[in-house]
């Protein structure tokens, strides 16, 4: 995640704007198990933090990285709405879809 965050900020200072969803013609992409959103480049960084942290509180057990991880998806929703909140919305629905399928299970 570390690297993530150091590639977004990269991206956010020099102002590099590239579509992914029209570079790979789809809108979104299957990444360890949660589809997430393609768009601008600078909105990836923070979605894909947002999908790893709610991978981590799948799988965590501690008390503490639970909490991490919570205020690190938090981050990246915030971060993600500042930047795009046409994407945001589009987070925001797949993320409320793949909770419900989790609790199903």
């Amino acid at each position: 995640m570390l690297l993530v965050l150091i590639a977004e900020i990269g991206l956010i200072l020099f102002d590099v704007n590239f579509n992914l969803a029209e570079f790979l013609g789809q809108s979104e992409e299957l990444v360890g198990g949660y589809w997430v959103p393609l768009g601008n480049i600078q909105v990836l960084g923070p979605t894909l933090m947002a999908v790893l942290s709610a991978i981590l509180i799948a799988r965590t057990r501690g008390r503490y990285t639970i909490w991490l991880a919570v205020i690190i998806l938090v981050t990246s929703f915030t971060i993600v709405y500042a930047l795009d909140p046409t994407i945001f919305k589009e987070m925001l629905r797949l993320g409320v879809k793949e909770g419900v399928r989790e609790l199903r299970y």
